[in-house]
């Protein structure tokens, strides 16, 4: 009983961190005994067939080509981990062999996350078909994986100043829009220079995470300044143009690729190298006294966990425009390009 579990246990904090203790083996103990039983189904198809019919499931319901090769990889990285068994095989030391697999392949945390999501659909559905008892619970492993890795701002001023030195116009550009924004990659390079309205303060975003379309990110007086004397040549479209009507980089992983191999050569090191930049506005926003909510409406999270990792206690403050102005824009100035 209770009794005996707190007895010579002082404190409210130690009991009640022994309780949170039990309870978990406990839950723990409940969920392998749930699936240490036979989980045989004879209905039940190899992962691989499973995966085809739900594949048609996606594909009826209106999930994208996109969406549905991106859950395929995933799928695909759960069989080498675990083999192609039969659904019904599905035991909880797969999760574990799963993300040491992930592990290995060196993958960044996000890519990490988003691969769990996606099998969790896959087995959660399963469950729904009757195949298995309970699907994987990755809840506990994804809280752990928020690891902030912002730039300094030395680091960002060093930056700058090299883009600057090599007459890099674009990879400068990119810059100041990601240290002063903290947005994803994507959205940046698929910026038109008619999505930037000066004359209001905003940024349109067409196309953001999720789905969402035609966000508006406010504008700092540091990137406004920037952008009033950033000239442009008749032929751009987009904010990242090559000069031919383009956009630089194709993709995410081809701007990733691009400032990797910069950074090698400055003596930065990050995992994520782009993603350095949101880190660093969520974590000198939240130094300079934002409010968690306004952040995780900056950077597009859809609940104020994701930006938790970033977080210390902070005031309110009346609107994003003026956090930005208050914090980031506060916090950083533009170098002259090539200065």
């Amino acid at each position: 009983d209770m009794n005996s579990i707190l007895k010579g246990i002082s404190g409210t904090a130690r009991k009640e961190k022994k309780l949170h203790e039990v309870l978990e083996d406990l839950w723990w103990k409940k969920r392998m005994d749930l699936l240490s039983e036979p989980q045989q189904n004879s209905d039940a198809p190899i992962i691989s067939e499973a995966v085809k019919i739900w594949m048609t499931r996606l594909e009826a319901e209106g999930k994208s080509e996109v969406t549905r090769k991106a859950y395929q990889i995933s799928m695909n990285f759960w069989m080498k981990a675990n083999e192609n068994r039969s659904v019904d095989q599905y035991m909880p030391e797969h999760d574990e062999m799963f993300l040491q697999f992930l592990s290995d392949k060196g993958m960044a945390i996000n890519t990490v996350n988003k691969h769990c999501r996606h099998v969790s659909v896959f087995w959660k559905w399963a469950k729904k078909k009757g195949w298995i008892k309970q699907p994987p619970d990755f809840e506990n492993v994804l809280s752990e994986y928020v690891e902030p890795d912002p730039y300094t701002m030395d680091e960002i001023y060093k930056i700058l100043k090299y883009f600057g030195s090599v007459q890099d116009k674009i990879a400068f550009r990119a810059t100041v829009m990601l240290c002063q924004t903290g947005m994803r990659s994507s959205e940046c390079i698929g910026i038109q220079l008619q999505d930037i309205n000066l004359d209001e303060g905003w940024i349109n975003i067409r196309h953001a995470k999720g789905r969402k379309r035609n966000i508006k990110k406010p504008i700092s007086d540091t990137l406004h300044s920037f952008l009033l004397n950033d000239v442009r040549s008749e032929h751009e479209k987009y904010y990242l143009d090559n000069g031919k009507g383009k956009p630089r980089w194709s993709a995410s992983n081809a701007m990733a690729h691009f400032f990797r191999k910069v950074w090698n050569d400055l003596g930065i090191h990050r995992r994520q190298p782009v993603h350095g930049f949101r880190s660093f506005v969520a974590t000198f926003a939240l130094k300079g006294g934002a409010s968690i909510y306004d952040v995780k409406n900056l950077l597009g999270h859809s609940t104020t966990k994701q930006t938790e990792g970033y977080a210390n206690e902070g005031i309110l403050l009346p609107d994003t425009q003026s956090m930005i102005n208050k914090t980031i824009s506060k916090s950083i100035s533009i170098p002259d390009f090539a200065s």
